[in-house]
């Protein structure tokens, strides 16, 4: 039988780390939100637990992914059309 828990080896923690299956989290927001309706304060004291616990995890994974170098930006003139040379973004009236 598979449970929800699933304890998984990080070698640059040097420790397990038990991490909860997407489903189980899916469903345990889901029945937060549905809570919610009946016990407003019991259904988002379990948001808030469930999204504290993501949010740890994120943050954790976060930690581990710094040394890692990511490729560049890429350049924002390959967004703009052909012989457009500066951002109309906040310009109020148009140019002849």
């Amino acid at each position: 039988m598979k449970t929800g828990l699933q304890c998984v080896h990080l070698a640059s923690l040097h420790k397990g780390a038990c991490l909860l299956q997407g489903n189980l989290i899916g469903l345990l927001l889901l029945g937060s939100l549905l809570l919610r309706f009946v016990d407003g304060a019991v259904g988002l004291a379990g948001l808030f637990g469930v999204t504290l616990y993501l949010s740890a995890k994120l943050r954790r994974h976060m930690q581990l992914a710094k040394g890692i170098e990511l490729p560049p930006m890429p350049d924002a003139n390959m967004f703009r059309q052909p012989g457009e040379t500066s951002s109309t973004f906040g310009r109020t009236t148009p140019e002849n």
